[in-house]
Parts: structure tokens; C-alpha cells; sequence
């Protein structure tokens, strides 16, 4: 009984970890663009600064999508061509 509390202990801990992660990478984003908008000077609630938010956010959407198709692109040369 002690090895399948033990298991379920350990298996919540991992399985709680995956979302974590997402939020604190979220986080961390978030606090990235912030320090780069803060840098030109503006007020925080100025439309300047959400523009800068909306604009950083954007670049790195575009980073992603970027990622995701190079790497789908590499793995059609791996599959072979399609017919």
C-alpha cells in the first residue's frame, strides 16, 4: 500500500509540473517584454507601452510559428515525399 501512495504521490507531482512550467515560461515572457518596453521611457499606462506589449508579443508569436514550420518542414524530408 505504502509503494502505490508512493506512486500516485510521485505521478501528481509530474503530472502538475507540465502546467507549471507553461505558466511560469508565460511569466517569464511577460516580464521580458515588460523590461524591453520599460526601457523607452514610457508610462506603463500609456498606449505607447501597450503598443510596445502588443508588438512584443506579436514578435515572438511570429518567432514561434517560425520554429514550428521548420520543424514540420524538416520532418516532410525525413518522411519522404508525398504522393
Amino acid at each position: 500500500m505504502r509503494k502505490v501512495m508512493l506512486s500516485l504521490a510521485m505521478l501528481s507531482l509530474l503530472s502538475s509540473g507540465g502546467c507549471t512550467t507553461a505558466y511560469n515560461q508565460r511569466q517569464f515572457a511577460l516580464r521580458t517584454d515588460a523590461e524591453i518596453c520599460s526601457r523607452y521611457g514610457v508610462d506603463r499606462k500609456s498606449q505607447v507601452y501597450l503598443d510596445c506589449m502588443a508588438a512584443q508579443e506579436h514578435r515572438r508569436d511570429v518567432a514561434t510559428a517560425r520554429h514550428t514550420g521548420l520543424v514540420g518542414e524538416g520532418t516532410e524530408a525525413i518522411a519522404g515525399p508525398v504522393y
